[in-house]
């Protein structure tokens, strides 16, 4: 039985993605059923949905003739309490996690990742209600469109000022997670999404080899000199399924790069280690993906205690043999670490996660060789990049904040916008 939303009108402005727009569309009738359709385009031909209202727009020539249709016209067709708001990048992914709870406010759409008060939200997939609409229809001389980027307009640059002076309300954080996610996802299965760097979380490979095949007739998204096509592109081959793993990225050029990161001042990981990780010279370390070894150089300095070397890389272990240059460090392929059991009293791991092939497997390793009550130090970056044989770094949709949940719980944690640490221990 589809979603009763009769008090919401399904909106979608589109001028450029007429397929992938109806795709869109037909994607959330699947689902629900809403009080009214309105189509705002200007072929019809290929964007015509069966008792939807159809208003013919110009094709502009960038977003901001989209953000006046919404803010100065959208609100004259509208009819019902609420408008729900899609673009050929977004739809109902989990009516499942509908609620009615969504309804009770004017705003609602995918946080981002602000610290502050104005985090919700992205319109890319949103909610609004039809009073908040008509407000902005008629002070019109007092919220300008001043950029073509509406949401963060109207949700950064003029919320405060509306919810002063208004009883507007925007949807809270939590709720917002449930309702869509764009980059910032936090809840297991949100109703809807935006983004087309999602389609391969969201899309079966037929599905998403589909949307692609349409996408790359585009010009708009696949040509090179488009806005677009970097996006188009990073999915494309960021998730190509014939991709082979490149264990010795680091080589040539990037070898140099690495290598050179040694002559740098004083790592950031280390003064974690020194604050949260009281090792001692009779203690043995494990630095799990330790490169070029700058870590597994201060540990030995500081501690003077035992540290092995993991990498998979043939030409990282053998410049942190001559970086370290000390007979309390040796190396190792990770493989080698399986019959290893309840070990090492401390396991270091630094940004190797987000390249690892496998970071469930190597989470299953550290937590075999990890002592009952010994300590591991994360440093992880929050999005992915696997390095491939074919396109070099590659993002892929694995979640590792998931994964570690699953082995290891943690006294110390902190997070920024692109990364975050932990410090634990074994479950």
């Amino acid at each position: 039985m589809n979603l009763d939303l009769h008090g919401v009108t399904l909106l979608i402005i589109e001028t450029q993605c007429h397929k992938l727009a109806r795709l869109a569309v037909q994607d959330c009738l699947k689902v629900a059923d809403f009080g009214d359709i309105i189509i705002a385009s200007d072929n019809f031909n290929i964007l015509r949905i069966p008792g939807a209202q159809h208003i013919r727009v110009p094709n502009w020539s960038d977003k901001t003739g989209y953000c006046k249709f919404l803010w100065h016209d959208a609100a004259r067709y509208v009819k019902t309490p609420q408008c729900m708001i899609i673009q050929w990048d977004s739809w109902i992914i989990n009516p499942q996690s509908w609620s009615s709870k969504f309804l009770e406010y004017d705003y609602i759409g995918s946080p981002w990742r602000f610290k502050d008060d104005f985090n919700v939200g992205n319109s890319g997939f949103s909610l609004r209600s039809k009073r908040l609409m008509d407000y902005l229809y008629n002070n019109q001389e007092k919220y300008p469109i001043t950029n073509p980027q509406e949401d963060s307009l109207l949700c950064r640059s003029y919320q405060g000022q509306i919810i002063k002076e208004t009883d507007f309300h925007w949807a809270p954080e939590k709720l917002a997670h449930q309702f869509s996610f764009e980059v910032n996802k936090q809840y297991p299965d949100p109703f809807g999404f935006h983004g087309i760097f999602n389609w391969p979380e969201v899309l079966s490979s037929e599905k998403l080899i589909e949307r692609l095949t349409i996408a790359k007739e585009n010009e708009y998204i696949s040509s090179p000199d488009r806005f677009w096509y970097p996006v188009f592109q990073f999915v494309e081959e960021n998730f190509n399924a014939n991709v082979t793993y490149n264990k010795e990225f680091w080589t040539d050029e990037n070898i140099e790069l690495a290598a050179s990161r040694n002559q740098k001042g004083p790592l950031h990981p280390f003064e974690l280690i020194e604050k949260h990780l009281p090792i001692k010279e009779t203690d043995k370390v494990l630095d799990f993906g330790c490169g070029t070894g700058q870590i597994a150089k201060a540990i030995v300095e500081k501690y003077n205690c035992t540290v092995i070397g993991a990498d998979l890389s043939d030409s990282m272990k053998t410049l942190a043999l001559d970086y370290v240059d000390s007979n309390k460090f040796g190396v190792c392929y990770p493989n080698e670490l399986t019959n290893v059991k309840d070990y090492f009293d401390y396991i270091i791991c630094v940004f190797v996660l987000q390249y690892s092939p496998i970071p469930d497997q190597d989470l299953q390793l550290m937590y075999q060789c990890l002592k009952p009550g010994g300590k591991l130090l994360i440093i992880n970056n929050i999005n992915r990049t696997v390095p491939t044989m074919e396109y070099g770094l590659l993002r892929d949709s694995i979640n590792v904040l998931e994964l570690i949940g699953k082995y290891f719980k943690f006294e110390y944690t902190d997070f920024s916008e692109t990364s975050y640490w932990l410090i634990g221990e074994k479950l």
